[in-house]
């Protein structure tokens, strides 16, 4: 089994007290005692971004949010961390009892393969690309494994947490030396690179974490439509540790949402959701 160890790296706002501390709690019930080391970096808040609307396409919350990435990334890659694996987490990334067995066993998986970032959980935004892992989750979540999905293959957003490859440091440091060539949100910075070809990335699937939106307000999407809180649902249906009780409820909200206009063109991969349930 892969061992290096892995720093965690998580990005929080000094005033979001509660967001930390729920963070750190699944943190200490997860992850803890099991080959991870915890650091805090303190999240940039959209105050301190110059503005208002110096930005065209990326709002001041989305900038703070791009640049507080991407501190933690250049942190994580100095040359005296070349020893160890980094995840970066925002803080309401929620992990659980598979996390830190699957963490270890996709970095061992990977040794061999050219990647630069992993992560454990995304948005897949077409409809069709979810419904064609429907069968993947199906036949792996049983058996509480998962797979490694290109991403280059997908539809992806969100940076709730990912992996970086020690090894791919130079390039991280090339791509954030400067921030002003970046008029997008950080996960579709990244997902761009991917689809280009000039970032290799793979996300897990079934999902090894999970988001924590139970009381956990997004500081950066305040206006969230219903197609956004319909993703997040859908994250936490295909997490690997998501206890099936909560999976129900979750898919009932689900087939309650896709009723709406604004969510029925995604409903093909969501008709699969009630047989998902059956099956359990």
């Amino acid at each position: 089994m892969f061992m290096l160890p892995i720093q965690c790296s998580y990005i929080n706002l000094n005033h979001a007290t509660g967001r930390r501390k729920r963070f750190e709690s699944s943190f200490m019930a997860h992850l803890q005692g099991r080959g991870f080391d915890l650091l805090r970096i303190p999240a940039i808040d959209k105050s301190a971004i110059q503005g208002p609307g110096m930005y065209a396409t990326i709002t001041d919350a989305e900038m703070a949010c791009l640049q507080s990435h991407r501190y933690a990334i250049l942190n994580a890659m100095q040359a005296n961390n070349a020893d160890k694996h980094h995840m970066i987490c925002e803080d309401d990334c929620k992990f659980g009892e598979h996390t830190a067995r699957l963490v270890y066993q996709t970095l061992e998986h990977m040794r061999h393969v050219d990647w630069d970032i992993i992560f454990t959980c995304v948005a897949i935004g077409n409809s069709r690309e979810l419904a064609s892992l429907v069968e993947v989750f199906e036949h792996l979540h049983p058996q509480r494994l998962t797979s490694f999905q290109r991403g280059q293959d997908f539809t992806f957003s969100g940076a709730s947490c990912y992996l970086l490859n020690p090894k791919s440091a130079s390039k991280f440091i090339a791509l954030f030396k400067s921030t002003q060539h970046i008029d997008v949100p950080i996960d579709i910075f990244f997902r761009n690179l991917s689809h280009a070809g000039l970032l290799k990335t793979y996300f897990t699937f079934p999902f090894v974490t999970a988001l924590d939106v139970a009381d956990c307000p997004s500081y950066i999407q305040t206006d969230k439509l219903p197609i956004g809180q319909t993703l997040e649902a859908v994250a936490n249906i295909y997490c690997i540790n998501t206890p099936d009780e909560e999976r129900q409820h979750l898919i009932a909200r689900m087939e309650n949402q896709i009723r709406s206009d604004a969510l029925r063109a995604y409903g093909a991969a969501c008709a699969n959701f009630r047989q998902l349930s059956l099956n359990r």
